[in-house]
């Protein structure tokens, strides 16, 4: 075999290689997840260790969740993905994102949302370019029997089409958390209204060189503006992996301000 041979078939056999290990890399495999933290009681926690939106995530309908401010917007998503995972049920999660909405702070992450005990696998992403097409896509997935998380950003998002949408999870005993933007105003025919602003967590275990803490568990004050048949309400929530993990006030609120140094004179 001359040395031109010799170099092509050691070619062949390196891209044959090459093909087999990108053939291999594309087959889908199973993702192992870890198993959720505990029952949904220990999901959410107030500074009793109670999970006082249990009553509220049970009740089959539409709910809505807006942010305090624009810049909350990812911790009204956060909420809501929270809420649909709390729920006892393994149904696919539908989620309209409509193209081009004032909501867009970019798509799902599958890492984080399995860390807050939502299964990535068990996402439908759908991206609708006019809202009427994501009212629609809304409905018949609730109609399949899906759990929706939606985002309702437009003016048609009104009365009448939250009075479909309730009614088409009432119908299948499932479930439509919509986000709104932060300024949202109108009647709307939703079972819940909250909004959603960021609290100050607990220092964390120290873990870094430079001597700060590192990032606490997710904490978030819950204003329930409105549900039917009930006044509303106002909740300090923490998330967090660990079942036997109290919840307790963040530390600045623990003590006392600190005394004003008094200006010399002379």
């Amino acid at each position: 075999m001359t040395d031109k041979a010799s170099k092509l078939k050691t070619l062949r056999q390196e891209i044959g290689a090459l093909e087999a290990s990108e053939t291999r890399f594309r087959t889908p495999t199973r993702l192992e997840l870890p198993a959720r933290a505990g029952p949904v009681s220990e999901v959410w926690a107030d500074e009793e260790g109670q999970d006082p939106l249990a009553s509220f995530r049970q009740q089959a309908g539409l709910h809505e969740v807006r942010p305090d401010t624009y810049l909350d917007g990812p911790l009204a998503f956060a909420f809501a993905a929270l809420w649909l995972a709390g729920l006892d049920s393994d149904r696919p999660v539908l989620w309209v994102h409509q193209a081009g909405s004032r909501l867009d702070f970019g798509g799902p992450c599958p890492d984080g949302l399995m860390a807050r005990g939502l299964d990535p696998r068990r996402l439908v992403r759908v991206r609708p370019r006019a809202m009427s097409d994501a009212l629609w896509a809304m409905e018949n997935g609730l109609k399949a029997g899906l759990l929706v998380l939606g985002e309702a950003g437009g003016d048609r998002c009104d009365l009448t089409a939250t009075k479909r949408l309730h009614q088409a999870a009432k119908a299948r005993a499932t479930s439509l958390m919509l986000v709104r933007p932060h300024d949202a105003s109108g009647p709307s025919a939703a079972l819940t209204r909250w909004r959603v602003a960021p609290q100050a967590s607990r220092a964390a275990a120290y873990r870094g060189a430079g001597g700060l803490p590192g990032p606490g568990s997710l904490r978030l004050r819950a204003v329930l503006e409105r549900q039917r048949g009930g006044a509303p309400d106002q909740f300090e929530l923490e998330w967090t992996h660990d079942p036997f993990c109290r919840a307790q006030p963040a530390p600045v609120a623990d003590r006392p301000a600190a005394p004003v140094p008094r200006r010399l004179t002379g």
